[in-house]
């Protein structure tokens, strides 16, 4: 089990998982990835699992990225895809002796056509009673209703919380200012009694703006200092698929380490929260080989149209 939190405006949606997998009360990882970015020829979106993450050998997440991954046409459009994996769990679940668990996939972003549409759905085996059901159905969610959803171990994002952060969004703050209040108030439900076991303070979230040329922006939060780095999967419709990325260094500079009223390193003059900050988060490495911290990215746009259609192009390094 884990948290998933989604949040709506009408420019843009920030989803954020824990990273945390357990068993019969017993920690299995803190570090177990559960989203995968999605860019097919109609949307940008990002599903996140929670539920049923490993049984021996095997990962959810990492079936449900090879699923995406399949060579499939390039005009495939998203409900197609979510339809189809529908087919593919039910025949998973009862066939292969996969445990029978609750299990939820959340898909958040936005769907390009005449316009671009937010988009939230869910494929669950769990009916309105909170039981479990033999096969996975899909729920299309109408965001002007539900614009903060959460999925999972729902008690540890309460009503209460639900209620700010929906005020936070009617707002209008920046992205990262709606993320820090996710972040913290996950990892402090993480330190409770009640969601401690089942809720990670290690996150993963993702932000998506509406325009369609726009960059997908990922990001890992870390409750404790860290030489690493995690990214979620990513898979481009005809053009590249990549599993949870992990980035290690010698020094990860973050938070308190890299002060937001300071000039940003880079020689912009700029201030660091209004420079590299701002477009690549707080994490950075330092390295006695650099003169300058590197701050490590993972990027992902769809272009618009070109002579050919549309064009993918993802982007991971560091800046």
């Amino acid at each position: 089990m884990t948290v998933i939190v989604t949040g709506f405006t009408t420019e843009s949606v920030i989803l954020i998982a824990d990273r945390r997998i357990s068993t019969s009360g017993n920690v299995n990882s803190d570090e177990y990835n559960k989203i995968c970015v999605y860019v097919c020829h109609d949307a940008k979106v990002c599903f996140a699992l929670t539920g049923l993450a490993t049984h021996g050998t095997f990962s959810t997440i990492e079936w449900l990225t090879k699923f995406l991954s399949r060579p499939r046409p390039q005009k495939i459009n998203l409900h197609e895809t979510i339809n189809e994996l529908r087919e593919d769990l039910n025949l998973l679940f009862s066939s292969t002796g996969l445990p029978k668990l609750l299990t939820t996939i959340v898909i958040a972003g936005f769907q390009y056509g005449e316009s671009a549409t937010p988009f939230l759905a869910t494929l669950s085996n769990e009916d309105a009673l909170g039981q479990i059901r033999d096969t996975f159905t899909v729920g299309i969610h109408n965001v002007e209703n539900c614009p903060v959803f959460v999925a999972g171990a729902t008690n540890s994002f309460n009503e209460n919380i639900r209620s700010r952060l929906l005020s936070l969004l009617q707002e209008k703050l920046p992205y990262r200012k709606l993320l820090k209040f996710c972040v913290k108030h996950i990892q402090n439900a993480s330190r409770n009694e009640i969601s401690g076991i089942v809720v990670g303070e290690q996150l993963s979230s993702v932000f998506i703006e509406k325009t369609i040329e726009t960059n997908i922006l990922v990001s890992y939060h870390s409750a404790n200092y860290s030489g690493e780095y995690f990214s979620p999967s990513f898979v481009v419709v005809g053009g590249i698929t990549v599993f949870e990325s992990r980035t290690s260094a010698a020094q990860f500079l973050s938070g308190p380490d890299v002060r937001k009223g300071d000039l940003c390193w880079c020689g912009s003059s700029l201030k660091f929260k209004s420079c590299h900050m701002k477009y690549y988060g707080a994490a950075s490495i330092k390295s006695a080989i650099f003169k300058k911290p590197l701050a490590p990215f993972v990027r992902c746009v769809l272009n618009e149209p070109g002579p050919s259609g549309k064009q993918f192009m993802m982007t991971s390094g560091f800046a």
